[in-house]
């Protein structure tokens, strides 16, 4: 038995779920990707390379002292002061001294009789106005104490002795913390 056309097209809408452009409408919005997933800039940035990691700079090395000179230093022309002038000095720090009763030590850097010695040492005050002297009798003449830095505590003055000019650990030199009171 032949259906009519008008008939089979009837059985057939009813049978198929929607129309054909409904139906793509619907297949169109079921696989269409959520529009935050489509987002060009996200996909541009997901294509370039990796960076690497920025490198933590080495922390720098602790930083340690100058070395003490080691040279001679220029020094006034030999023969300049008279035993008469390095006494006077010596009588001036005292004097000095004796006004700051707060100072109780020093570093003894040497005893020196001879003029020569004394000069020479005298070259090596650094910084300039750290060295002073005392005299002192020694076998029967007036010597000389050369002193560095003036000092409240003994411990100061330990601390200090780290510091004397290089010229004065060197040889049969031992600078020594010695107490001017």
């Amino acid at each position: 038995t032949a259906v009519p056309l008008a008939a089979h097209k009837r059985a057939a809408a009813r049978s198929t779920p929607a129309s054909p452009p409904a139906a793509a409408a619907a297949t169109r919005t079921a696989t269409r990707p959520p529009a935050s997933a489509s987002s060009p800039t996200r996909i541009a940035a997901s294509r370039e390379p990796a960076k690497s990691p920025t490198k933590v700079p080495a922390r720098p090395e602790p930083t340690r002292p100058p070395p003490r000179p080691t040279l001679p230093p220029t020094s006034p022309a030999a023969g300049t002061l008279s035993r008469d002038d390095w006494i006077r000095r010596a009588e001036q720090h005292r004097k000095s001294l004796s006004r700051q009763p707060g100072i109780r030590y020093s570093i003894q850097l040497e005893l020196a009789c001879e003029l020569p010695t004394l000069e020479k040492a005298w070259s090596w005050d650094r910084p300039p106005g750290t060295m002073w002297v005392l005299a002192t009798p020694y076998r029967g003449r007036t010597c000389f104490r050369v002193l560095w830095g003036s000092f409240r505590s003994l411990e100061e003055a330990k601390a200090a002795k780290a510091r004397v000019p290089a010229f004065f650990t060197n040889g049969a030199n031992r600078p020594a913390v010695v107490s001017v009171r």
